[in-house]
């Protein structure tokens, strides 16, 4: 028997699904246009975001010397270890309130100047927003 033998009407579920499968339009991926060349194969974008990520987020643990590696922790490490003023007016953050404000993001919305997107901030480790919250509460208050 055919596709389309005399079992097919529009009264029986065959007929139906036949029709849904032509009518409904299929999902297709876009290209990912990457400096002016269009890359179409799955694994090739994924190189090619990896690459831009790469370029985007890196780590350069070989900036400057080792001594102004030390001087540079020494720093930041006194800096953290000032005594808080005796007066502010400002309304410090927590942990917890960055957190919440992180969340409230859109995700779809475009990175800023730094190049990181919300859904990065948002996958920000616990310890990671604790250094996060003193830098912005050291702010506030100096």
């Amino acid at each position: 028997m055919g596709l389309f033998s005399g079992q097919t009407t529009p009264q029986t579920k065959s007929f139906w699904n036949i029709a849904r499968y032509f009518t409904t339009p299929s999902e297709s991926v876009p290209p990912l246009f990457d400096h002016g060349v269009q890359v179409f194969n799955f694994a090739d974008k994924a190189k090619h975001l990896t690459r831009h990520f790469e370029r985007i987020h890196y780590l350069n643990l070989n900036v400057g010397t080792a001594n102004q590696a030390r001087t540079v922790n020494r720093t930041v490490n006194k800096y953290f270890r000032l005594p808080y003023p005796y007066f502010t007016d400002a309304q410090l953050t927590t942990p917890y309130e960055l957190r919440r404000l992180i969340q409230s993001l859109k995700i779809r919305s475009s990175p800023g100047t730094d190049g990181i997107s919300a859904t990065v901030l948002g996958r920000t480790s616990r310890k990671a927003l604790i250094h996060l919250t003193k830098q912005f509460n050291h702010i506030l208050r100096f």
